[in-house]
């Protein structure tokens, strides 16, 4: 009878022990989910940085270039207005002659 107690008992150590390490096996496999699900976290928002800052980036350059535009449409608008002066002056000058010629 004593050795039958001897063996349960045994029995029932190698049990628990088959049942800490399930515990310890489910434990281990929560913590690597948990670290996979921050790893994931973490690349999705360096992701979504990146793409949020590329096209902020996108978007000063093409404010930088409607305004380059802006200041060339500017500038030929200043030419052609000077243009048009130096013409209308050319013309009255040329008409003037005429008229003095006449």
């Amino acid at each position: 009878a004593r050795a039958f107690r001897d063996e349960v008992d045994v029995l029932r150590r190698l049990q628990q022990k088959r049942k800490q390490r399930q515990e310890q096996w489910e434990i281990d496999q929560q913590q690597r989910e948990i670290r996979e699900n921050a790893a994931i976290a973490a690349a999705t928002q360096a992701r979504d940085a990146f793409r949020n800052m590329a096209e902020e980036e996108q978007k000063v350059t093409q404010e930088e270039a409607a305004r380059c535009c802006k200041e060339q449409a500017d500038l030929l608008i200043r030419l052609a207005e000077e243009e048009h002066e130096q013409a209308t002056k050319a013309y009255e000058a040329a008409q003037k002659r005429k008229d003095e010629v006449a």
